[in-house]
């Protein structure tokens, strides 16, 4: 459990308080009403392995004044002056005394012992504490006591007196005591005092001696623990949080004491640990506050804060796995001398309290995190039904990683119901429950066994229960689940109670029953017993004078004089919806707003639930020739827009559905189907993506390509809707001259950023340039600017610049030549002679008219040039390294002509390619058709031509073992006849 101990306002916000509106109706089995107020709220509930209670308040005041408790008491620890076990919470008091003196902070209960701590000044800190049950080894620490048992609350003090502290925090472990104070009030923990037995070294003094008197303890060596401690805990073992850095959470842990199985996660295999030791994690630190501990015999649970937001979200185990209680799966031998995180499956919930049970684990927690548990998660041992099902039973029957096994729609389906707190006993859970949402506590839920009297109600059988089931509550009853229906006459409620204590039956009917508004109008309902179930607890009400077209908020249900919140249950009677009109239509949306204008003049659209403002458009793609339907929440602007729409395309609205109602749509609006377009897409140039092709400039002209984004193509898939290709595009230069380019060439990238657009790589080709000159251009347009400030035109970021050559490269096709011994599998090279380059100045000129680190200016080598087969496939073929050769001066002026040798690659074994042109670019324009074809022929694949040998060669075994053996019978049966003819005609001759 969460520890609610080192401040009060700590205590509050961990724990949130409860509220029992009438735990007197259980106790003492008085009128939920004419006993406890109905904000009576409880602040604390504990259960060990004999005794159980909790503190109430019923001042409202959010401090405890009262103490019931319940369970085994063969040492007195129940409190009420006997040994006599309580089945049912008794109201529990100091000897002689009325109440306790001051508000009551906080209750702890074990095996042996219970006690609290009391705020006697009333500062919001406890300064006292009663203890009761056993004292065989002085825990009530009070020498005039002889006897064995305290039978009745004791106040315990120390030899001086005083505690001279405020009582932060203290535990009850099994026949010893521990009790953290606070001695400078700054409301944390600062000294921490033991005393009692100490046969496993439990009160971390270093001996295995008990103490009749306070120990005060510290690490070794040490003489304070140079840190806040956050909390304390004792079973068998003792564990302290400490707070190292002073923000308020512990992100330190010692342990000491019984070392069963390894359970104090100090990696230690020893049996008892005699002093604080630090708790070590398998990846040697915490990544987190560590929030909460809990233990039992043979193992220890951590709760993390691993993302600091002050929720836990991870546990850490340590110790024995024999029931799989470690959360890890695995084998059931291990056993974890350190702590290990359990296996999340929680996802991103908070974890709101966490228990360890005798040998399972428990944990609640917030699924949908709005700060209250909503699901319980459980592993290990689950003979008795403790983890709250019955899907695993017996041992190792139980799950092996923490799994949920409930959650609160296994309660109810109207309330939402809250898990305020855990607690595990020996073979039972209780999970204490606010079932009304008000913030507290008020039903205690059990599982498990109720051998014990764990479940402080004497009706339940003593058996195994292995579903949770309500055992005390403020309410005489609960509400399980409740419905609202309206038919355009009455208003209709179907009630399912929870019964737990069997009150009503068919002479005794729950008949009383009103609505309450929130004006404080009460509605008398009608029982109809004929569409009720009285053995199933279901029954039925209508009230028959609501009015059509109001709003109703119902705060309140009153059953029998038993008042349940309702948190303002809204009702209103159905809307209408007269008809619609679209507007606002763009290339991915239309609106369409709906008419209310034939409801009352009080309608407000937003009285009704999210669930019943629900409409369903159902639509058509009449392009496409595709239905489909996008939902809606209406709101009070009365509009709905359909989205993600494809651009310049035909849609129909086919009906529009409302009022979502038991899984279904109540209603559809009367109107004719309506047709819509939306509007065409904005084509968008990006203008950084424009990119010249390599090998393509010449003395006039380039090419070069450009991404223009939400383009649509036309029905024939030749141009597109909104930008015709045969206008080319406009390059504007730095002068602010216009270039109208030539479309070339488009390939679809991927869809375009509006729906049923696609992005486009366009290819353009620049003609009617001056040879040898520079051109830097700073933007782009569809149309032809008008000026440079012309809106339309989309501006580079940086300068495209781009000089043609003074004489065109020039492939001679005559001069291909194919090298023989080159041809492999997949590959051949080639040689080629390549007119009018220009030679860089700084490349290197070796002998021999060989060229190492060559570099043109009008050809780029890594480029590499393209050949062309007869079928229109393009292949990519790559300059050989070091193979250019100077042939000498080119036909240009200042050029050169050089042999160079390529390379293609990526071809298929033992194929055949005929090869019709080529070309410095891949575009079918650019290339040069040789006088006839090139043939080339891969070489086949050995390895394909052995496997087919291998086949062949093992058939023919096979085939030759099959003669053999047909033979071997041949000759066998002839020889059986020849044998059997001796036989029969021994004296006669062979047949």
């Amino acid at each position: 459990m969460l520890k609610k101990n080192f401040i009060f306002s700590v205590l509050l916000i961990l724990i949130t308080s409860f509220s029992f509106k009438s735990f007197d109706s259980i106790f003492d089995n008085k009128n939920i009403i004419e006993s406890l107020d109905q904000n009576s709220k409880v602040l604390d509930y504990e259960m060990s392995g004999s005794a159980a209670g909790v503190i109430v308040d019923t001042d409202n005041d959010y401090l405890g004044d009262t103490l019931y408790m319940w369970g085994t008491n063969g040492r007195g620890e129940i409190g009420d002056g006997t040994t006599t076990n309580a089945t049912t919470p008794k109201m529990i008091t100091p000897t002689d005394q009325t109440d306790w003196g001051g508000n009551l902070i906080q209750f702890e209960s074990s095996f042996s012992n219970s006690g609290v701590t009391v705020d006697t000044d009333y500062d919001g800190y406890a300064d006292t504490v009663y203890i009761w049950g056993d004292n065989q080894h002085n825990q009530i620490l009070n020498e005039e006591i002889e006897s064995n048992a305290v039978l009745f609350p004791t106040l315990v003090l120390p030899s001086s007196g005083s505690w001279n502290g405020n009582i932060i925090d203290f535990f009850l472990g099994d026949e010893y005591v521990g009790i953290l104070l606070d001695t400078d009030y700054d409301g944390f923990g600062d000294d921490l005092y033991t005393w009692g037995i100490n046969n496993s070294g439990n009160l971390g003094d270093g001996t295995t001696q008990t103490s009749y008197e306070p120990l005060e303890i510290f690490p070794p060596g040490q003489t304070s623990w140079n840190g806040n401690i956050t909390d304390i805990y004792g079973a068998n073992s003792t564990f302290l949080l400490l707070d190292t850095d002073y923000d308020g959470y512990a992100d330190t842990g010692y342990s000491w004491g019984s070392n069963n199985n390894y359970k104090l996660g100090v990696n230690s295999t020893s049996s008892n640990v005699p002093f604080p030791t630090e708790m070590v994690s398998n990846e040697e630190t915490w990544n987190g506050n560590i929030l909460d501990v809990s233990s039992n015999a043979n193992n220890s649970m951590l709760l993390l804060d691993t993302n600091f937001d002050g929720y836990g979200d991870e546990v850490y185990l340590s110790g024995a796995n024999d029931q799989y209680q470690l959360g890890i799966g695995g084998n059931n031998d291990t056993k974890n001398s350190i702590f290990y995180p359990a296996n999340h499956t929680w996802g991103d919930g908070y974890i709101i309290d966490v228990s360890m049970g005798a040998n399972w684990s428990g944990i609640i927690v917030d699924t949908d995190l709005d700060g209250y548990a909503d699901a319980f998660y459980g592993d290990g041992y689950n003979s008795n039904g403790q983890l709250g099902t019955s899907e695993y039973g017996g041992n190792f029957n139980g799950p092996r990683v923490l799994t949920k096994t409930f959650d609160r729609n296994d309660f109810s389906s109207y309330y939402k119901y809250n898990f305020m707190q855990i607690e595990t006993g020996t073979r039972s859970t209780g999970i204490l429950v606010d079932s009304d949402l008000d913030g507290y506590g008020d039903t205690l839920y059990m599982s498990g066994s109720n051998v014990d009297f764990d479940f402080g109600n004497d009706s339940i059988p003593s058996g195994d229960h292995k579903t949770p089931i309500a055992t005390n509550s403020t309410y005489d009853f609960l509400i399980q689940d409740l419905y609202f229906d309206f038919d355009g006459v009455s208003l209709s409620i179907d009630l399912k109670l929870n019964d737990y204590q069997n009150i009503f039956n068919e002479e005794a009917l729950p008949t009383n029953v009103l609505l309450i508004d929130d004006d404080n109008i009460s509605y008398q309902t009608i029982f109809e017993e004929d569409l009720s179930n009285i053995t199933g607890d279901r029954y039925h009400y209508k009230i028959e004078d609501i009015e059509v077209g109001q709003t109703y908020i119902f705060k309140n249900i009153s059953i029998n004089d038993n008042i349940f919140n309702l948190n303002d249950e809204q009702f209103s009677t159905d809307y209408l919806i007269s008809g619609y009109q679209i507007s606002n239509i763009s290339e991915q949306s239309a609106t369409i707003n709906l008419n209310f204008e034939n409801n009352s003049e009080e309608f407000d659209l937003l009285n009704y639930t999210s669930s019943e403002r629900k409409i369903k458009v159902n639509y058509t793609d009449s392009d496409q020739n595709i239905s489909n339907f996008q939902e809606f929440v209406i709101d009070d602007s009365y509009e709905i827009t359909l989205t993600n729409l494809s651009a310049e395309s035909n849609y129909q609205i086919d009906s529009i559905q409302y009022f979502y109602q038991d899984e279904n749509y109540k209603y559809t609006i009367d109107q004719e189907e309506t047709q819509f377009q939306t509007s065409s897409a904005i084509p968008l140039i990006e203008s950084d993506s424009i990119k010249s092709i390599d090998n393509s400039i010449t003395t006039t002209s380039f090419q070069y390509t450009i991404l223009i984004d939400n383009l649509k193509l036309n029905q024939t898939k030749d141009n597109f809707t909104q930008y015709d290709i045969n206008n080319g595009i406009w390059l504007i230069d730095e002068n602010s001259e216009n270039y109208n380019s030539t479309y070339i060439d488009a390939r679809i990238i991927n869809s375009g950023s509006i729906n049923g657009t696609g992005k486009y790589q366009l290819t353009f080709k620049q003609d009617q340039l001056i040879e040898n000159t520079t051109y830097n251009f700073i933007g782009i347009s569809f149309d032809e600017p008008s000026s440079s400030s012309d809106p339309n035109i989309v501006f580079f970021s940086s300068v495209f610049s781009i000089t043609t050559a003074s004489a065109n490269k020039e492939i001679i096709p005559s001069t291909f030549s194919i090298i023989e011994d080159s041809i492999t599998k997949t590959s051949f090279q080639y040689t080629i002679e390549i007119d009018n380059l220009f030679l860089i100045e700084d490349s290197l000129l070796i002998k021999n008219n060989l060229e190492a680190d060559i570099n043109f200016s009008n050809f780029n080598l890594d480029e590499g040039i393209y050949l062309i087969d007869n079928n229109g496939n393009i292949y990519n073929s790559f300059y050989v390294n070091d193979s250019s050769l100077y042939l000498g001066e080119g036909k240009d002026e200042g050029t050169s002509n050089y042999q160079f040798t390529f390379q293609q690659n990526n071809l298929e074994s033992g194929k055949t390619y005929n090869f019709v042109g080529i070309g410095f670019t891949d575009l079918e324009e650019d290339f040069i058709n040789f006088d006839s074809s090139i043939t080339i022929k891969t070489i086949p694949n050995n390895t394909q031509i052995m496997i087919i040998i291998i086949i062949i060669i093992i058939l023919i075994i096979i085939l030759l073992f099959i003669f053999i053996l047909l033979f071997v019978d041949l000759k066998m049966k002839k020889n059986t006849k020849k044998m059997n003819n001796k036989l029969n005609n021994p004296n006669g001759l062979e047949d």
